[in-house]
């Protein structure tokens, strides 16, 4: 059976579908439908954990994380915290990211961790984006910065 499903988060709307499954035991658990989304210039995959007992998903975001982008990654992320306690956010191959994407995490972050949840960003950013994330002093928001070429 599928449902859609609306939350609302700090003035903020977000749908989602849901997919209802019947386990063993005649007991219904709703399962979050993680599909990846590519909008404009951003790609966001998730891949849940396969352990039962951790409910884990890692999140990549490729290629443009800006300001044009940022809601878009804002409004994809936040409904998996309804299913996930451990969010793994991994920033790769990103060509461009500014200060607006930067706070996008830290907000998620900051949003996610006085509710129980672990979000952790790791990253593997240029020498440039990674001196714009200290100089504004958020590299303490990320949890395993990498430097590529």
């Amino acid at each position: 059976m599928e449902t859609t499903k609306t939350t609302t988060q700090e003035n903020q709307s977000f749908s989602f579908s849901s997919n209802e499954t019947t386990v063993a035991g005649d007991r219904s658990e709703a399962q979050l439908k993680l599909m990846d989304v590519s909008r404009k210039g951003i790609q966001i995959s998730f891949m849940p954990s396969k352990r039962k007992k951790t409910k884990k998903v890692t999140i990549n975001l490729e290629g443009e994380f800006t300001l044009i982008n940022a809601s878009v990654v804002f409004e994809n992320i936040m409904p998996v915290f309804n299913e996930f306690d451990v969010v793994i956010i991994t920033l790769k191959n990103i060509f461009s990211i500014d200060l607006a994407a930067i706070q996008c995490l830290y907000k998620i972050k900051m949003l996610q961790e006085p509710n129980g949840k672990t979000v952790s960003v790791e990253s593997e950013l240029t020498q440039e984006y990674r001196e714009l994330v200290r100089i504004s002093g958020f590299l303490p928001l990320l949890t395993n910065p990498k430097l590529t070429a």
